[in-house]
């Protein structure tokens, strides 16, 4: 895999000085030219470039130029999404890395190919940043049979790192069909990836134990063991803790201190909270308070630091979907149809209630000012009128 552009590249990213490394094919890596000052560099400027040189056809960089969007860090990954060959002899596909390495000469900046079987890890991870992990798709399955994180390069599919669960399992002599099935090692959260003490972090829970790993290369920094399974909620984070629910029989939450190594458990564990636990709709994090919808009808509302309940509150209905922050405002959709919008704040505010048919159980979308909420039977996009939240 290589990097060569900087790892804050917006759509339009920069040009400028980097670190001076080796080519990928040896030698001396080349003067930086006299006439390239540091500026933004632009999609417009790398097509223009791409015909000038014969690697592209014109009608190919203007159809390129007109499908710019904001879903890529770079320009260059936009135009390796096109999967174009190139117009020049060997004809190599316009992947990202044969991009970078062509730019990079062209340009006359520095250009390092790092090979992930050889590179030193605990050399250069401490220089990657949280953009560079993101530039790569991370997979978690946690099943019956295998339970474990990859990370895919997004142009080839390659794999980057994979790192196996590392809980003892410890279920083979456990009685009952969910033992013997595997249900015991199985769950179901999204990781989240964080800024922890300016070095990322990927938070992770899993059956038995929550972990938070290097999204960079895949290694296991540390993890905290409780005996639940089946976790839904995605974790959260406030700048210095970590917040996970354990899962579908104990469903506690844990609140977890980001800067342990190894097991963790009896040593970096701040508060658990074991009442009125969403056990499926992942918890919502605004301004130092925790809000989290219980199945059975209950929201409560915590203090993130201490764990302290200040309120827990009956609204009705039941809640697998995740509850959504927007415009100042919390949403819950309930299991029968119902959205209940309160205030956050120290006290119970109901400011609002709909409904409809036939009930949530997927957690909405957002896009802008719209809502899309499926419900067991429909889909349905709702948005307000102008002026209107």
């Amino acid at each position: 895999m290589a990097s060569a552009y900087p790892d804050d590249a917006a759509p339009d990213g920069p040009v400028g000085a980097g670190t001076r490394a080796t080519p990928a094919g040896g030698g001396s890596p080349p003067a930086r030219r006299a006439d390239t000052p540091d500026r933004r560099l632009r999609l417009d400027d790398i097509l223009k470039l791409m015909v000038a040189d014969g690697l592209i056809l014109s009608a190919d960089a203007d159809r390129i130029g007109r499908s710019r969007t904001q879903r890529f860090e770079h320009p260059l990954e936009l135009i390796a999404e096109q999967k174009l060959k190139s117009l020049k002899p060997p004809h190599r596909m316009l992947l990202l890395d044969p991009l970078v390495e062509w730019l990079a000469g062209k340009l006359g900046i520095p250009y390092r190919h790092i090979d992930p079987l050889k590179v030193d890890l605990g050399a250069v991870t401490a220089t990657m940043s949280n953009a560079y992990a993101e530039r790569y798709r991370i997979l978690t399955f946690d099943g019956a049979d295998l339970q474990y994180h990859v990370a895919l390069n997004k142009q080839t599919g390659a794999t980057v790192w994979k790192t196996n669960r590392s809980v003892a399992w410890n279920d083979e002599n456990i009685p009952g069909q969910m033992a013997r099935d595997g249900d015991l090692r199985k769950a179901h959260s999204t990781p989240l990836i964080v800024t922890a003490a300016g070095k990322p972090q990927m938070l992770s829970a899993g059956a038995k134990a929550a972990y938070a790993y290097d999204p960079r290369t895949g290694r296991e920094l540390w993890r905290v063991q409780y005996p639940d399974y089946s976790t839904a909620p995605r974790p959260l984070f406030d700048g210095n803790l970590a917040f996970f629910v354990t899962g579908l029989s104990k469903n506690e939450m844990w609140a977890v201190k980001t800067d342990g190594e190894g097991d963790v458990t009896d040593s970096k564990v701040v508060w658990k909270l074991k009442t009125h636990i969403g056990k499926y709709a992942s918890p919502l994090l605004v301004d130092g308070l925790i809000y989290t919808a219980a199945d059975e009808s209950f929201v409560t509302c915590l203090e993130a630091a201490t764990g302290k309940v200040v309120w827990t509150e009956r609204i009705g209905g039941k809640y697998a979907a995740s509850p959504i922050y927007a415009d100042g405002r919390l949403y819950f959709f309930s299991q029968d149809g119902s959205t209940t919008v309160l205030k956050p704040g120290r006290a119970l505010e109901v400011l609002a209630t709909n409904s409809l048919a036939n009930g949530f159980m997927a957690s909405p979308a957002v896009d802008g000012k719209a809502f899309y909420l499926r419900t067991k039977t429909h889909l349905y996009r709702i948005e307000g009128k102008d002026g209107e939240s």
